[in-house]
């Protein structure tokens, strides 16, 4: 009798903790400075944080609904592709194999060897950290190659293990908070008139949305997760819910034991805030977020593949990464593409590191584009053919398309560089896409 191996399928619980991991990098750890330094005032820097989570909530629940109605793999490439065709979703799924996921796999490894490199006081030369940060990403490329359980029981420890460490940070640093004596804790408000209060939480959206990108990436792997018209959207609005939580409390945590004026100027938030506390505050926080930047890393390489399996499986991108493993049954060509391309990434960092900070803000408007499928798939599917209806529509996705439109400006503001590179990013996608198509022919 002929042995079979039954496909793997990622648990609810592991989409979840994609979420969560996918969006608790480094970010969190940096970002409460430029937010206090906008606003000011404690309660309004909660407020705007809690206004970003309200924002992707309400993004997520859009992606919830577009889920139900495709639950294949590649998720976000999927929603564009049956709104706006094949040539579009193309677009999306070139910006995040040349510049987005590969670029910020090769900078997220590259922070957590340099964190790790502090950890070891500094033994590493610059080839060693190098050295190191390719390391991390072969490490991730063979576990995510050997299945996709592999792949979740490690995403799920690292997952686990970061909200434990932020959890633990909390909880520790309101209670050391609660024995400073006024001075510390004291909240100065720098934005003196509602009118620049909302301003500033208007500009703190910035950081803000940053810190909360990779709540897509669950619908990636939609096509290896199991029952995926359920278990995405669900993944989805818990993982936000957590990651919303932990982030609230971690500003809370920081404003109580640096205040306000103290944290509006910090460089290194996190290592400021436990530093008031614990002489040896500055190791722990750098074992944290290696093990945070780690685990993002770790998930980018395990999702983002899934979108050029897909692209290959609609014949617009090259077929050897639709082929699946044999025995692991993983788009292991797919993962080890992406792999490579971040490694060539790491190796000419200093050429491309603009680059890559420049064209990131292209997914927000391809997410923007996804979202605002979800009109033109109400007004042509019928209602029995969904899964997950989100409430409060049209509501909840104008939402987040405005507040989304908003953040597209102001980055733009500062600068054509993004529109510049973008553009440039696109035509070559355009080019490529079109070329492939008749030599494929």
């Amino acid at each position: 009798m002929k042995n079979t191996v039954s496909k793997q399928k990622i648990s609810p619980f592991g989409l979840a903790m994609v979420v969560v991991g996918a969006c608790i990098g480094s970010g969190i750890f940096l970002t409460p400075q430029a937010a206090a330094e906008f606003i000011g005032s404690e309660a309004y820097i909660i407020l705007a944080w809690l206004i970003g989570g309200g924002i992707v909530l309400a993004g997520a629940l859009t992606y919830s609904e577009l889920a139900g109605l495709f639950p294949g793999a590649g998720g976000v490439y999927v929603y564009l592709k049956e709104a706006f065709g094949k040539r579009f979703a193309f677009l999306y799924g070139w910006s995040v194999l040349t510049v987005i996921t590969s670029g910020s796999i090769a900078a997220i490894a590259f922070a957590c060897s340099t964190y790790a490199n502090e950890l070891l006081g500094g033994a590493l030369t610059e080839n060693g950290i190098l050295a190191l940060t390719i390391g991390i990403i072969v490490f991730n490329t063979i576990i995510h190659s050997l299945g996709i359980k592999v792949g979740e029981i490690f995403n799920n420890i690292l997952a686990v293990v970061k909200i434990l460490g932020i959890i633990l940070l909390v909880v520790i640093g309101v209670y050391y908070s609660a024995q400073i004596v006024g001075e510390s804790t004291e909240v100065t408000t720098v934005a003196s008139t509602p009118k620049s209060i909302w301003t500033g939480i208007a500009l703190s959206m910035i950081p803000i949305l940053w810190s909360f990108g990779g709540f897509q990436h669950a619908t990636f792997l939609a096509g290896d997760a199991r029952n995926p018209k359920k278990s995405v959207p669900s993944a989805m609005i818990s993982g936000i819910l957590v990651v919303t939580l932990l982030y609230v409390f971690v500003n809370y945590t920081f404003i109580h034991l640096l205040g306000v004026s103290e944290l509006a100027v910090s460089k290194k938030a996190a290592y400021d805030a436990v530093s008031s506390f614990s002489s040896s505050g500055g190791f722990w926080i750098s074992l944290l977020i290696v093990i945070s930047t780690f685990g993002s890393a770790f998930i980018f390489t395990m999702s983002a593949p899934r979108i050029y399996y897909a692209m290959a499986k609609d014949e617009v991108f090259f077929k050897f990464l639709a082929r699946r493993h044999k025995q692991f049954d993983t788009p292991a060509n797919a993962i080890i593409l992406q792999s490579a391309w971040s490694i060539v990434l790491v190796i000419f960092w200093g050429t491309f590191n603009d680059l890559i900070n420049y064209v990131t803000f292209l997914e927000w408007i391809f997410l923007l584009m996804a979202g605002l499928a979800v009109f033109k798939f109400r007004s042509v599917i019928s209602k029995d053919k969904y899964v997950f209806r989100l409430p409060l529509y049209p509501v909840l996705p104008l939402i987040f398309g405005a507040a989304v439109i908003g953040f597209l400006i102001v980055v733009l503001s500062s600068g054509n560089e993004p529109a510049l590179y973008g553009l440039i990013l696109l035509a070559a996608g355009l080019v490529v896409y079109e070329a492939y198509k008749r030599i494929n022919k």
